[in-house]
């Protein structure tokens, strides 16, 4: 959903890139969150043996300190704009990756099998 959305949003120039944070409890809240999430984001993908899912996690933490650090200086709504585009294009990649992995571990975990017969015998 989160890759749709990202797509469309891509397409048709509604971008969020990084705003510049005020004096607010949302806005020191938002970016405290973005903070926290992407320090996880970190710490996961040093933490995770699989290789795809390192680079989507080290992806979409560069993507959200990236924001947070360029929410914290006064820049013109070109470098913004330029900042959104790569923004959603890092992002996108990143869900994909982690679409594939999904994929490929419900390939795994799930049994695909043919139906069994009834057990009152056929007739």
């Amino acid at each position: 959903m989160f890759l749709a959305a990202d797509a469309r949003n891509l397409i048709w120039g509604h971008l969020r890139g990084p705003v510049l944070i005020h004096k607010s409890f949302w806005s020191i809240w938002n970016k405290s969150f973005e903070t926290i999430a992407s320090i996880y984001l970190f710490i996961l993908a040093f933490n995770i043996p699989q290789k795809a899912l390192k680079v989507a996690c080290a992806l979409m933490g560069v993507r959200l300190a990236s924001f947070v650090l360029l929410s914290l200086f006064n820049i013109s709504a070109g470098v913004r704009s330029y900042a959104a585009v790569i923004g959603t294009i890092i992002s996108q990649i990143a869900l994909i990756i982690f679409c594939v992995a999904i994929a490929q571990w419900i390939k795994r975990v799930v049994r695909w099998s043919a139906p069994s017969q009834p057990q009152g015998g056929g007739h």
